[in-house]
């Protein structure tokens, strides 16, 4: 607990645990009701004098540091208006996985694109103000993906304060220092909206590729943004399945387009011009589906078991049961259900093994039957995950498993508190939790039936962590690494006694969507970002990884947690084996 005083209010907050969100990089953040507060260290503090100036671009979209935390009558850190409506931050809808399962369409991507080049003029034209590092992480969206809001402002360049920061992945490289300083300018900024804007329509970085006079460099990304070699480059080589592709069907406008005309020119023709006006007017998207065949191999054998209405999303199956999710509907025990929230998970009851569709709705738990019954439960929750079968909720500072009694057809929910968290700083991913304890991480996973197992971390320590799951003793997270700003995946495996685990990490991947299942025999299947098949055990120390190339193995085969394994592609369930 720490008191501090806001500078020129003599108003004492207090920061504690309850409030406490995320430590890391410089600083920790605190939500106390709508406001932000960024404790830091006097070292690491923005100038008063840049707070002064960053206050003539904010808006309610762009957020900037407000007032200024003292700490023993020195400033600690400054406030900021809280992003609202649970926010998600924009790395997060980059993967086509992501996009898939949560339903995101392509007309809501080109309307974060519009609203994004908007804020981005509206910095400009404030006179000498630049955006510098626009990277994915200093966007933030509401669940809605209504609006886009700016964030880490205080890192902008102002009329008397440098930049002091930029990721590399969105940095333009032709620019060069004077005086000491680099020489950012809207073209530079202009540079940086093209490559996350491109991202955000195919779902892949415009470097990200291999071309032949730059594949053997050991920072592959960069040298092909030094070299201006794009995945528009008809010689470089690329995964199609994990993005989308042909680029054309999914920018808008297609080759003829001002959007297709604006990137040719900055990533092949090495020119810098700024963001068109057109971006200003109605886009009228044209998006084209294409429609993926898959076959067996010389190695795999993979059969068609079944065709659905629209893409398949969610997968969830117990014992002989099974409960197939698409964009649409909801399919189980012989029925069709509409689906009523894109956030809805699948559990099944102990007793007769029933399946039930979950979700929260205004922190409170709704469970849907297959005979069509929808109830709204008292129990809080403002999170949900599945996991074997089994419904784990989040209520404030309590992680609990629900339980059911099934009474003559009527069902009824019951909780077993098995953890304690700290509310805020919790992270909810598919069958794992994470939490980030004033700088340490904790993951918690629940390998067994009213069991809860918690580990530090250390590995962690230096990542913002982008996805997460556990499946069947095989833990991996793509995060974020501060120190080299790069994504990598990192993959975990614990001992028998739940006390130890070994760790491997596959450095920069790029922003991937993870794609593994681990087998009841305890084999993990992985489809890598390279869209080749990776397979290990899933034993701690086990130093056996095989690595199989096939041309039928794309990105867009989700794997299910199911037996024997299975995937989904677009609105088709397949199974797969080895030959």
């Amino acid at each position: 607990m720490t008191n501090f005083v806001i500078q020129g209010e003599n108003k004492v907050v207090n920061l504690n645990k309850n409030n406490f969100v995320v430590s890391g990089g410089e600083g920790s953040i605190y939500i106390i009701g709508n406001t932000i507060y960024k404790v830091t260290t006097p070292s690491h503090m923005i100038s008063t004098g840049k707070i002064k100036e960053l206050e003539k671009i904010k808006t309610k979209y762009i957020i900037v540091p407000e007032k200024v935390l003292l700490k023993d009558k020195k400033p600690h850190g400054y406030t900021m208006k809280a992003v609202p409506d649970n926010p998600i931050s924009l790395v997060k809808i980059l993967p086509k996985g992501y996009r898939t399962r949560e339903g995101i369409k392509p007309e809501q991507i080109v309307k974060l694109v519009e609203k994004m080049a908007n804020g981005i003029r509206f910095i400009h034209s404030k006179g000498d103000y630049l955006q510098v590092d626009g990277n994915e992480l200093n966007y933030m969206l509401p669940k809605t993906l209504s609006e886009v809001y700016f964030i880490d402002t205080n890192s902008y360049q102002t009329p008397t304060y440098p930049a002091d920061a930029i990721m590399l992945s969105i940095r333009d490289w032709s620019v060069k220092q004077k005086n000491g300083q680099y020489e950012w300018t809207k073209l530079s900024d202009a540079w940086s909206f093209a490559i996350l804007s491109f991202y955000l329509f195919t779902a892949i970085h415009p470097f990200k590729g291999r071309h032949p006079t730059t594949e053997h460099t050991n920072d592959l990304m960069t040298a092909n943004m030094k070299a201006h070699k794009s995945v528009l480059d008809p010689q470089t080589k690329f995964p199609t399945g994990p993005i989308y592709y042909p680029f054309e069907n999914f920018i808008p406008g297609g080759k003829n387009g001002i959007f297709w005309q604006w990137y040719y020119a900055l990533f092949v023709k090495k020119e810098r011009h700024y963001i068109p006006d057109n971006f200003q007017g109605k886009i009228n998207v044209v998006f084209t589906h294409t429609v993926s065949h898959v076959s067996s191999s010389n190695q795999l054998s993979i059969k068609l078991i079944q065709q659905y209405d629209s893409d398949i999303t969610g997968y969830y199956e117990q014992f002989n049961k099974v409960v197939v999710i698409t964009k649409k509907y909801i399919y189980g025990e012989n029925k069709k259900l509409e689906k009523k929230n894109n956030s809805a998970v699948v559990g099944f009851t102990d007793g007769y093994n029933t399946p039930l569709v979950v979700w929260s709705e205004n922190n409170k738990l709704i469970l849907q039957e297959f005979n069509g019954d929808i109830k709204q439960h008292n129990i809080n929750c403002s999170h949900i995950i599945s996991y074997a079968g089994r419904i784990y909720l989040q209520n404030d500072e309590t992680i609990s498993e629900l339980d059911y009694v099934e009474i003559a057809n009527n069902i009824y929910p019951l909780i077993r508190p098995i953890a304690s968290v700290m509310q805020s700083a919790t992270v909810m991913y598919n069958g794992v939790i994470v939490q980030n304890m004033f700088g340490t991480i904790l993951v918690s996973i629940f390998p067994t039936k009213g069991c809860h197992n918690q580990f530090s971390i250390s590995e962690l320590q230096d990542y913002k962590i982008i996805d997460g799951k556990y499946c069947n003793n095989v833990l991996m997270f793509v995060g974020f690494n501060r120190k080299t700003g790069c994504y990598d995946r990192l993959i975990f495996r614990f001992s028998s006694d739940l006390q130890t685990y070994d760790c491997r990490i596959v450095k920069n991947i790029g922003i991937a969507h993870l794609n593994f299942t681990t087998t009841y025999k305890g084999v993990c299947i992985c489809i890598d970002e390279q869209e080749e098949l990776e397979l290990f055990t899933n034993k701690k120390d086990d130093v056996f990884v095989k690595t199989l190339q096939d041309n039928n193995v794309k990105g867009d085969m989700y794997l299910c947690n199911s037996n024997p394994v299975k995937f989904a592609c677009e609105n088709k369930l397949y199974g797969i084996s080895l030959k």
